[in-house]
């Protein structure tokens, strides 16, 4: 066995995806951010009304990705545990399962709030906030965590 083996399986199996996952919850924070101030801007609300600061979407988008982690941490596992089980193909099953997790949040817990039809546009807007910014992040997880790069020994 080599030295350094079991520090690469640390890394490989357990600290890699998970400083990916991290980094995937803060960029769709950072996307679910900027597309809402999009989709707000398009509303006639104004993000450059509100007096903010250029600094403040990088705080909204870590607050955001902590909010993003506490509520997808046990969707990812069975989704992984999915994806094993069925051998499904790596990158687009992040990608989808990316955007299937905030379709289904908008859905159980945002969804029921639009009944009426003058606000089902806006929620249909959140909704287009949610699953681009859930997909962004399962591309970047895949690209940091998944994706198998041929490196060649030194």
């Amino acid at each position: 066995m080599k030295p350094n083996s079991f520090l690469r399986r640390i890394w490989g199996n357990i600290l890699r995806p998970v400083l990916a996952w991290i980094a995937a919850c803060w960029i769709a924070g950072l996307v679910l951010f900027l597309t809402y101030l999009v989709a707000d801007e398009g509303l006639g609300n104004g993000y450059a009304n509100q007096g903010l600061g250029p600094f403040d979407p990088l705080l909204a988008a870590t607050l955001l990705s902590i909010f993003i982690a506490l509520a997808t941490g046990l969707p990812v596992v069975i989704l992984v545990l999915l994806a094993r089980t069925f051998k499904w193909r790596r990158g687009m099953a992040e990608v989808l399962a990316g955007a299937f997790i905030p379709f289904l949040f908008f859905t159980f817990f945002f969804g029921s709030q639009y009944n009426a039809l003058a606000d089902f546009w806006r929620g249909a807007l959140t909704a287009a906030t949610f699953i681009p910014a859930g997909a962004v992040g399962g591309y970047v997880y895949w690209l940091l965590a998944g994706r198998r790069v041929n490196r060649q020994p030194l």
